[in-house]
């Protein structure tokens, strides 16, 4: 099955971060089991909790010493990486049950798909799935303890060493919450495409089966918004955020008014590296967001060329149901309903992103004279 060939390995994280009832066992074990979903969830909440009790300590040199703009800057950083955490959380505790439920209707769906189509589907190798996955969890793994190594190059503290910790085990929730959207919509966006191609064949277009598909694939669609925005929306704001503390950390830290040294240039390295994460969660998102409604609509056309050349009745009021629905009702993936996640998204937080950072830089500026 696709679904287990995209999500397998997802699906046996997500039991810890969003999926906390998902797969239960029957009788006396269920309640402990989930007691203990729960409590690595709440008890990753606290350490959070703990972290932003620590703010007003390490916000001062966060980023530089001596400057209110880096106290602030570093300040924000802090805050919006933890309170990631919390929204996951909550997310996990009050929003399973409509995961869990998206995840039964995408498996309904694509066994439906199976049963109708008879185009081969060529499943996603498990080294393609999983590849860039790896890849991102050992640039935040190297760039975490590069950043450790430049802290305790100041000054060593265990404090410091817990700190770091604690951030590279919410990093990796922050990864594993991402790539499983990525690939839930990578999913979908999948279906589609096999729906459009078995439309291409005329004699699919007296199946009122396959029409009926096309619809339950929409309703797929909205309940995959209703599920994900809120996480994308939080996901795109804190990583053009990150983008541009790190740039500034770079510039101002280890490249202005600084003699460049071997053990700055490590740090540079591997702080462009987090930087280049940052843009790359950024573009991707906006990325298959945007691919998932080329699909849609990519599809709604080859529906419509089919009622133009069916003399079916039943089939044409499907076709002009499906249409209808779709006119009044958009299924795209939005930010809180406040717009499309799409790539002009991406252009939008670019130049956010670069404004921004001039204004950083300016403020900076006065602060120096």
């Amino acid at each position: 099955m696709l679904c287990k060939d995209y999500l397998g390995l997802h699906l046996t994280i997500q039991k810890y971060i969003l999926l906390l009832k998902y797969q239960l066992p029957e009788g006396k074990s269920r309640i402990p089991i989930l007691g203990l979903r729960i409590l690595l969830i709440f008890g990753i909440s606290l350490c959070a909790t703990y972290d932003l009790s620590l703010v007003y300590f390490v916000s001062s040199d966060y980023i530089d010493t001596g400057s209110d703009v880096a106290a602030v800057l570093g300040t924000i950083e802090v805050v919006f990486a933890r309170t990631t955490i919390f929204c996951l959380a909550l997310h996990g505790l009050f929003g399973t049950q409509l995961n869990i439920e998206l995840l039964k209707m995408t498996i309904q769906f694509e066994e439906k798909l199976n049963s109708l189509t008879n185009r081969r589907i060529i499943q996603k190798t498990v080294l393609k799935n999983y590849l860039k996955i790896l890849v991102i969890f050992t640039w935040s793994f190297l760039c975490n303890i590069a950043f450790l190594f430049n802290r305790l190059s100041m000054c060593f503290s265990t404090t410091t060493i817990a700190w770091y910790l604690r951030l590279m085990i919410q990093e990796c929730l922050h990864n594993f919450t991402i790539f499983y959207i990525i690939d839930f919509i990578d999913l979908i966006t999948k279906y589609s495409s096999i729906l459009e191609l078995n439309f291409r064949n005329p004699s699919n277009w007296h199946n009122i089966a396959m029409f009926n598909l096309t619809e339950k694939l929409f309703q797929l669609i909205k309940k995959l918004e209703k599920s994900f925005n809120i996480l994308i929306f939080y996901y795109l704001m804190y990583h053009i955020f990150s983008a541009t503390f790190i740039l500034y950390f770079i510039i101002r830290r280890h490249i202005l008014h600084v003699k460049m040294t071997f053990f700055r240039t490590y740090v540079i390295t591997f702080a462009l590296i987090w930087l280049i994460r940052s843009i790359y969660f950024s573009f991707y998102l906006c990325f298959r967001c945007h691919k998932i409604h080329e699909k849609m609509e990519k599809l709604l056309r080859t529906v419509l060329h089919a009622d133009f050349e069916t003399k079916s009745l039943k089939i044409r009021l499907l076709v002009k149901q499906i249409y209808m629905n779709r006119l009044h009702n958009k299924r795209k993936i939005t930010a809180l309903g406040f717009f499309s996640i799409d790539l002009t998204v991406f252009t939008q937080f670019t130049s956010s992103f670069v404004t921004y950072f001039l204004v950083l830089l300016q403020f900076k500026q006065l602060e120096d004279s």
